[in-house]
Order: structure tokens, then C-alpha cells, then sequence
């Protein structure tokens, strides 16, 4: 039988004996660290099976919190920001749990967690909670084990703070042993569960292979295990081929960009196999092993750094646990977030294929024997692995990849140049491939990503209303992603003149003859108005209205007004000042000279907004005279 390798110091206590783990002896000249929390191992390692590698802070148990108050430990918000996981899962996954033993409380304590934490709830009623034996049947289950009850408090815990949405299967073994616990596995794959979280193990005895082929290693289906809390020392199952080997860290806030920090816990296990060969996502790194390396990746697993569980059967409410017990299901979790592995994957490859999608640990050790087993740097160490997750795209076979889309210009007018950029970005690093941009459905065309961007220039976007749309084709590495812009090319809407709104205040004493301006009509046109005679002087004002639409992106040159002021010889007369205004504000003034003055003015500011031109002038009734003033003469140009 398989039997943990720790070194822990009996304790005795009122209740009983307590196992705590014995952190290293400061030196005399060692300053003096923080307050530490008493802990016990929640399954004592009786020398002879697998053991559970839960444990859990003594001091710090809380049978009931008061109203609205959270628990001490890291709860799912916590552990959500600190590996950046921004999706909650789906109830198409599954994450099955494997444990010894029965919890008869599992359920009832596993909605107290999700209700203090806002979670959905998961329950056997509403079929997210499903409890089992290891062979898959509701009953008999096996003997309760107050010890195991505390692992299978903290698994689902774990698991519904990762992956709320996901649905939970547990299995429990008859015992902890090779045989049950390697059969609740295949139970788990039979029924379907794409992620099996296994928090226990033993040091190997050269039944790994075998082992692997009759339990633990099912393409396509992701197996986590941890590697155990006695530091330096390989632990079974996380060695085998097919199994994620989970290793732990020590988690904690501070104010860098990603708001946390990570060392290594110096209780995670490590080491190098004795039988199963070095993996070929392991050839050509140094672990500083011939065979197989643990671990792969990491998660927090230091109780003093631990997180909120809660445990009714064998004890009292709210404790803070820690072990890599706890890296295991939180790392099966952030793979049911990425997605289903491939039918014939083996899943504890894909961490290696982007790495640069973790968080590096490069402090820290579990042991004395140097880099990389025991001591982290920069890269891989055994007792993390390649680091912790940085969102999910290191736990499929494709990163994640986002695309984003923006335009030079929107709206544009017909026949304009439009520039589109799509930028591509993945957690794994600058992504290759190509984009192709359509227009609703339409091929515009497809560029290969220089630096990660793509740009495209078309002038073939009609008039109207479209979608856009840039999709990344990508790299054997990354997942394809797409995304689209709403786009409008605006048509050519020109100004309206009203002219109802023709205001003729004049004075009946003269003879004002009024037509409009424009070079192509006959000289000396003229329209009669107002013939009146008289003697004296005599005022006038001739006023035009333009509308110029909102949401126009047309540029207009107006020439408005243009008067003509004369004589019955065509002589001119007096000069006159007007104003060409836009809601009683004043664009631009002119004087109106000799014979015909215009004056142009671009109005592609005064979207919305109506143009008013006006002419004030005052000439003698002594001589008979007429005043020319014109409608707007308006060209319209794309901007």
C-alpha cells in the first residue's frame, strides 16, 4: 500500500490528538515572522493507504457567523481575482470529486457555503449535486469517516468557488485504497464527468504504470491530483502520465497590478518519478528529473493563506483549510471554465503549451534540494510547476484570443477611404494567423496580423446601415475569435431652403424689384415686388432661411444672401452690411459692394441648426432703384 512520507508532531489536547504541521525552526538572528495558525491534517496518515492532503487551521473555527459577516479564509471572490477568472462555467460541466468514505452532511454543508457566498445553488433536487458511491449507485454508501468529510467539504467548496455553474459529482470510494479510489475514477469517466479533482495520494512503489493504464489516465478527460504536504517527495497519483500534478503555493494580496502575490508553500510536494517515462510536453525542459517531473501547475494550498470552508460532520461550522487538497479541485475547476478537452488529449499538456498564460511563481522552496525541484525561479520549479492560472487559456488546447475592431471613421460618406484595424491579443502571448474583415457577410478581404493587428482600406462600403466584422484565423496555439462593429456610410442629404420663411420687410415707398441671383439667368431679370414711388429714404430688409438637416456629414459652401442694389440704369447705389447667422449667433459678417457681392461660408459646423442670412440697407427714394437678394445657392462635397 501507498503511505504519505510527513514528518508531523503529535500534540495532545482535550479532545484528542491533534497532528499540526511543524513549520522549519527560525535561527537565533532570524527576525521574528508573523503570528502562524495552529493546523491539523484532517485524515492522519495511519501508514498503510492513500491519505487526504486537507488541513486546517485549529484557532479559527466559527460555528456561526454573525448577520452579513463572511467567513475568515479566501472565499470565491478572492480566489476568482486572484487567478483572473472572469466566466462563471456551465451546468454542461462537470466536475466529479473522489473521496473515501461518506459525508452525510456534504449536501446540507455545501449549501451553507454557496448561500453565505451568494452561489447558485447546486442541489440534488435542481440536479447540479449528484452523490454516489464508487460504482456510481446512490446507494450503499460507504461508512462516514469524520476525517474525509472535511476533504469532501473543502473539494466542492473549492469547485463551486471556481466554477459556480458547474455541476458536481462525488464519488465515494469504500476506502482509501488504489483499487476503490482508481474505480470511483473510471465510475466518474463512465458517467460522463470531463474533469475528475483526486485530493489524495502516497509515495510510489512501482505500480504506477499499471496503475495508470487501469485507472488513471483517460484521454480526453482531465485528471488533477495533488502532490501532497510534505514537501520535497513524489506522491502518486499526481506522478502518473495522464494526471494534471497539482502542486500549492502561498497566496497573498498586495498592490501590484494583479493585486496578488504568490510564493512557493513550502509544504508542496515535488520530486521525480521512479517509473513513469518523462512526457513528451517534458522533454527539453529542465525539472531536473530523467522521468516524469511534479508538478505541472499550482494553485494555493498554504493554510496559513487558506481558504473558507464549511464542515459539520466531525466539525463545527466555518475553518480556514490549506493543503494541495485545495489546488486540486480549483484546478479542475479553471479547466471546466476553458471547455472540454479534446476526445483524444491528453489535458496535462496543454499548461506547457502556454506557459506564458500563467502566473510564473519564482520565490519560495519546499526543500534543500535546489533549483528546479525544490527552489522556485524563473520558469519551471517542482514545487509549482509552471505557475498558477492567469485565466483559463493555459487549461485547453487553444488560448483564448480576443479581437477588437475600429474604423477611421463612422460614420463615412460615399466613395471615402475607411481604414479598418482589427487587434488580436491572447493571455499566451502576441498572436499570428489572419483576419478576415466582411461586410454583412460580404468578403472585403483577409490580411495576415503583423504585431498582433491586421489593417484593411476599402472605398467599396455602400450607402447604408452594415455590420462589420473581423474574424481571426489562428495559430495552432490559439483559439479563433470574432468580433463586429456597426458601420454607416451616410448618402449625400443636401440643405433645404424654406422658403415660406422669406421675410420681405419693406416699406411701401418705393419701386424694390427682388430676383434671385444667379449667373445663369439673363441680365437685367428682374421680379417685380413692391412698385411704389415716393420721396425721402427707405429701409429694407431681405432675409433667407437654410435648414441644414442633423446627422448630415455633408461639408456646404453657401453663397447667401446676394443682392444687387441699382438704379433704373443699373446704376449702383448705397452699400449694405448683413450677417449670415445660425440661431441668432453671429458665423461670419460681410458687406455687400457695387454691382452683386456673395459671400461663401462653410456651414459643416452647424449640423442640426438653421443658417439665416439677412441684408439691412437704406437708399433715397429720389431715385428709383430695385434690390436683388437670392435664395441660397448651396454645393454640397463629401468632408
Amino acid at each position: 500500500m501507498r503511505k504519505g512520507l510527513a514528518l508531523f508532531v503529535a500534540v495532545a489536547v482535550a479532545a484528542g490528538i491533534v497532528i499540526l504541521w511543524q513549520p522549519a525552526t527560525a535561527t537565533a538572528t532570524t527576525a521574528v515572522p508573523p503570528r502562524r495558525h495552529p493546523t491539523a491534517r484532517v485524515c492522519p496518515d495511519n501508514g498503510k493507504r492513500l491519505v487526504c492532503f486537507a488541513i486546517r487551521q485549529t484557532d479559527t473555527v466559527v460555528p456561526n457567523l454573525a448577520t452579513n459577516a463572511l467567513p475568515n479564509g479566501f472565499g470565491p471572490a478572492d480566489l476568482r481575482s486572484a487567478y483572473g477568472l472572469t466566466t462563471t462555467g456551465s451546468a454542461a460541466m462537470t466536475v466529479a470529486i473522489i473521496d473515501a468514505f461518506d459525508d452525510p452532511h456534504a449536501e446540507a454543508d455545501l449549501a451553507n457555503y454557496r448561500s453565505t457566498y451568494a452561489l447558485p445553488a447546486c442541489t440534488t433536487a435542481n440536479g447540479c449535486f449528484r452523490k454516489v458511491n464508487q460504482s456510481g449507485q446512490a446507494s450503499p454508501l460507504p461508512r462516514t469517516d469524520t476525517g474525509w468529510a472535511g476533504e469532501i467539504s473543502l473539494d466542492v467548496d473549492m469547485v463551486s468557488a471556481i466554477c459556480p455553474n458547474c455541476h458536481i459529482l462525488l464519488l465515494e470510494a469504500n476506502n482509501p485504497t488504489t483499487t476503490s479510489l482508481g474505480t470511483a475514477v473510471n465510475t466518474a469517466v463512465n458517467l460522463g464527468a470531463k474533469f475528475v479533482s483526486n485530493s489524495y495520494g502516497g509515495p510510489e512503489d512501482g505500480s504506477e504504470n499499471s496503475d495508470d493504464s487501469l485507472y488513471f489516465n483517460h484521454p480526453g478527460v482531465v485528471i488533477t491530483a495533488s502532490t501532497g504536504d510534505n514537501g520535497f517527495g513524489v506522491s502518486y497519483p499526481a506522478s502518473g502520465k495522464g494526471v494534471t500534478a497539482v502542486g500549492g503555493t502561498s497566496l497573498t494580496r498586495d498592490t501590484s497590478t494583479r493585486g496578488w502575490s504568490e510564493t512557493v508553500w513550502n509544504g508542496a510536494g515535488s520530486g521525480c518519478s521512479g517509473s513513469v517515462a518523462k512526457p513528451a510536453f517534458q522533454v527539453g525542459l529542465n525539472t531536473g528529473c530523467g522521468k516524469r517531473a511534479e508538478a505541472d501547475v499550482a494553485a494555493v494550498a498554504d493554510p496559513q493563506t487558506g481558504v473558507a470552508v464549511y464542515q459539520t460532520f466531525g466539525a463545527s461550522g466555518w475553518a480556514v483549510f490549506g493543503g494541495t487538497s485545495a489546488a486540486s479541485p480549483i484546478i479542475a475547476a479553471v479547466y471546466a471554465l476553458a471547455g472540454n478537452p479534446g476526445a483524444t488529449d491528453s489535458p496535462n499538456s496543454y499548461p506547457y503549451a502556454h506557459t506564458t498564460a500563467l502566473n510564473d511563481v519564482t520565490s519560495g522552496n519546499n526543500g534543500n534540494c535546489g533549483a528546479p525541484l525544490c527552489t522556485a525561479g524563473l520558469g519551471y520549479d517542482g514545487p509549482t510547476g509552471l505557475g498558477t492560472p492567469q485565466g483559463t487559456s493555459a487549461f485547453s488546447l487553444h488560448a483564448a484570443s480576443s479581437t477588437t475592431l475600429t474604423s477611421s471613421t463612422n460614420p463615412s460618406l460615399p466613395g471615402q477611404a475607411v481604414t479598418f484595424t482589427a487587434t488580436v491579443t491572447s493571455p499566451a502571448g502576441t498572436p499570428t494567423g489572419t483576419v478576415t474583415f466582411t461586410s454583412d457577410g460580404n468578403a472585403l478581404g483577409t490580411v495576415g496580423l503583423a504585431a498582433g493587428q491586421a489593417t484593411l482600406t476599402t472605398p467599396t462600403v455602400p450607402v447604408g446601415a452594415h455590420t462589420i466584422a473581423a474574424s481571426y484565423t489562428p495559430d495552432a496555439n490559439v483559439a479563433a475569435s470574432s468580433t463586429t462593429v456597426a458601420f454607416t456610410v451616410d448618402g449625400l442629404t443636401y440643405a433645404t431652403l424654406d422658403t415660406s420663411n422669406i421675410s420681405r420687410n419693406l416699406p411701401v415707398a418705393a419701386l424694390l424689384r427682388i430676383y434671385q441671383c444667379d449667373s445663369t439667368l439673363p441680365p437685367n431679370t428682374f421680379e417685380p415686388l413692391l412698385p411704389q414711388f415716393g420721396s425721402g429714404t427707405r429701409k429694407y430688409f431681405l432675409e433667407s432661411i437654410l435648414h441644414v438637416p442633423g446627422g448630415d456629414r455633408s461639408t456646404y459652401t453657401t453663397e447667401f444672401p446676394c443682392v444687387k442694389q441699382t438704379d433704373s440704369n443699373n446704376n449702383p447705389l448705397l452699400e449694405n452690411t448683413g450677417n449670415l447667422l445660425t440661431n441668432d449667433r453671429q458665423i461670419e459678417p460681410y458687406s455687400i459692394l457695387s454691382w452683386i457681392a456673395q459671400t461663401s461660408k462653410n456651414v459643416s459646423d452647424v449640423h442640426g441648426e438653421t443658417v439665416l442670412g439677412n441684408v439691412d440697407g437704406i437708399d433715397s427714394l429720389a431715385v428709383n432703384s430695385s434690390a436683388v437678394g437670392n435664395q441660397p445657392a448651396v454645393n454640397a462635397v463629401p468632408s
